[in-house]
């Protein structure tokens, strides 16, 4: 078992040196640490095959720094052994709950010391990087704060063990508790919690910058009054309404988890952009895009247009009706429409032709839809969010359940015109490559390194895609109305068309593309490429010039964060070694 690396965190000298004796004699390379924050740090850079933490560091203890190496994705499947000296009755679970493999007690015993660290060290180096790849799958984490154990077991059932990791809390305090020791990516809060409004405990979430971020998705039952008031008032980001029906859990989940993305690419954007620009204050952004918000409502029947319209007249929005299909798609071409709603019995087109044609008005689709219809004309209502509809309310209009759909979708909506607005124009001189209209490198830099650090953080992955153009030079040499920039801009406009607003495209060199993924792993990323290559392989006409690209071959590598860097740098290195080994096969090919 020699030359593995140990990670030593003590602070008492004596026991520090005896632990690096014994490692030494054993030929173990040691790492050392007198305090938590820079063990963690040295773990990081080095990535050892085990850590012996002390438990009682000054500062931060060994319970909470193996509690915070349990959420790194970088670092949670190291093992972590405690070094105790009170393993009495009930360490022996306070130590397993932070998530210590192990303890071994002082005074430390050396005649077996050694021996006691063997199945903890079992796989070699290269098995343990495997099989750490392996275990680092994504999985959001979803609190379930709920009081009602029952309630919580069954809705933990309705939720794909696959997709996502389930944690729980019955009471306020334990809320509290474990959204700062486990950060979850979303919160289910049951409306019969007892302390529910922006004032206690949604109101300390919303307010703390650590987890003012994290969406909150209340269950609650819109026919009592009290609850109608507690989700009007809380921050929620999302209800539903009880009893939870499964499939539309899972959606309105994965509805709410893709706008987070959307946020926290958001910030990334803003902040990568801050040293291209004079600084814009981001809540008066999303506070003009919603400003005074045009509501569209297309319903075929005068009663419940004026019912719904004349509750509306209240609100802060401007209202357009339209009885049917052709009239709703003549006034969305008049003036820029910010949601719509719309009854799926229309005479004439139908609601699901007009939702299509509506939503491909705007860029891409972004233009929420409320589907209003009776029950028995919805075959299958959990499966309307999965289709591309944003949200449905089934008739009679509950009018308060209809106000607060509206203000989450609204506020969707904001943040969506905020990443196509037009406040990025005057950036253009200085982050737009003018060829191709991707980002330029150095933006791209910036932005990965962001990137980065918000994965690690978050507990998401990330991936680098790199595409290389093999000959563009060789072949534009006999094509005379081609330009490597033509090539390239084509490229570009094939890259865009296939990935997502949160995704980022840069030219990084004459030659080469780099497109940031972020929430994909290897796996998805391929999927992308492999579209990319397909749409490019099957022939363009740049600039009315006819072009098959046949004989021209592109070069791609894929790095994940963290499996295989956790630094941008070190992406961008082992990218560029994926490349190199692309150009030496001389043929197209991906390299991972």
């Amino acid at each position: 078992m020699g030359n593995l690396t140990i990670l030593i965190i003590e602070d008492n000298p004596l026991n520090m040196k005896l632990v690096r004796d014994l490692l030494q004699f054993g030929k173990y390379n040691v790492l050392e640490a007198t305090d938590a924050k820079t063990g963690i740090q040295l773990a990081r850079e080095h990535k050892p095959a085990l850590i012996l933490m002390d438990i009682q560091l000054p500062g931060m203890d060994g319970l909470n720094a193996t509690r915070l190496i349990r959420n790194d994705l970088i670092l949670k499947d190291i093992p972590v052994v405690a070094l105790t000296s009170h393993a009495m009755r009930g360490d022996d679970q306070k130590i397993r709950e932070a998530g210590c493999d192990g303890y071994i007690s002082k005074p430390i015993d050396t005649r077996n010391f050694l021996e006691r660290l063997q199945p903890f060290l079992q796989e070699d180096t290269n098995n343990r990087k495997s099989l750490y790849r392996k275990k680092t799958s994504y999985k959001n984490r979803i609190l379930i704060a709920c009081n009602n154990p029952l309630s919580t077991r069954l809705l933990a059932a309705k939720l794909p063990h696959a997709k996502y990791k389930v944690i729980s809390a019955s009471d306020e305090t334990e809320i509290l508790e474990k959204v700062l020791k486990e950060s979850p990516h979303l919160i289910l809060l049951d409306s019969a919690m007892p302390v529910m409004n922006r004032y206690g405990m949604t109101g300390q979430l919303k307010t703390d910058p650590e987890t003012r971020d994290i969406p909150i998705i209340m269950l609650t039952t819109f026919d009592e009054k009290d609850n109608q008031k507690k989700a009007m008032e809380a921050d929620i980001d999302e209800f539903i309404n009880k009893p939870v029906n499964s499939k539309e859990l899972i959606a309105r989940i994965s509805s709410v988890l893709r706008f987070k993305q959307y946020r926290e690419q958001l910030a990334i954007r803003r902040e990568s952009e801050e040293p291209f620009m004079l600084p814009l204050n981001y809540k008066e952004l999303v506070q003009s895009a919603i400003d005074l918000p045009l509501v569209l409502c297309v319903e075929n029947s005068g009663k419940d247009s004026g019912f719904i319209q004349s509750w509306l007249e209240g609100q802060p929005c401007r209202i357009a009706a339209a009885r049917n299909g052709e009239e709703a798609i003549s006034l969305a071409q008049q003036e820029k429409t910010d949601l719509i709603l719309l009854d799926i019995n229309l005479p004439g087109m139908k609601g699901s032709e007009v939702c299509r044609r509506l939503k491909e008005m705007y860029c891409p689709g972004n233009i929420p839809v409320i589907v209003i219809a009776h029950l028995q004309e919805l075959e299958k209502p959990d499966a309307i969010i999965e289709q591309g509809i944003d949200d449905y309310l089934i008739k009679p209009v509950n009018l308060r359940e209809l106000q607060a759909r509206i203000n989450i979708l609204l506020k969707k909506k904001a943040c969506m015109d905020i990443l196509h607005s037009n406040y990025e124009t005057a950036l253009n001189s200085t982050i737009i490559d003018g060829s191709t209209g991707l980002y330029n490198h150095r933006y791209f830099k910036r932005s990965l390194e962001l990137q980065v650090k918000s994965s690690l953080h978050h507990g998401y992955p990330v991936c680098l895609v790199t595409i290389d153009m093999d000959n563009i030079e060789d072949f534009t040499a006999g094509n005379s109305r081609l330009t490597g920039d033509m090539v390239l801009s084509e490229l570009a406009r094939v890259i865009k068309n296939n990935i997502r607003e949160i995704d980022l495209a840069a030219r990084c060199s004459t030659d080469k593309i780099a497109v940031i993924l972020p929430y994909y792993n290897k796996e998805k990323a391929l999927i992308i490429v492999e579209k990319i290559r397909n749409d490019f392989a099957s022939g363009f006409s740049p600039d009315k010039t006819p072009l098959q690209p046949d004989n021209m071959t592109f070069c791609t590598g894929i790095a994940s964060c963290p499996s295989d860097a956790s630094t941008a740098e070190e992406l961008i290195r082992h990218t560029d070694v994926m490349l190199l080994h692309g150009r030496e096969s001389r043929k197209s090919g991906l390299c991972l």
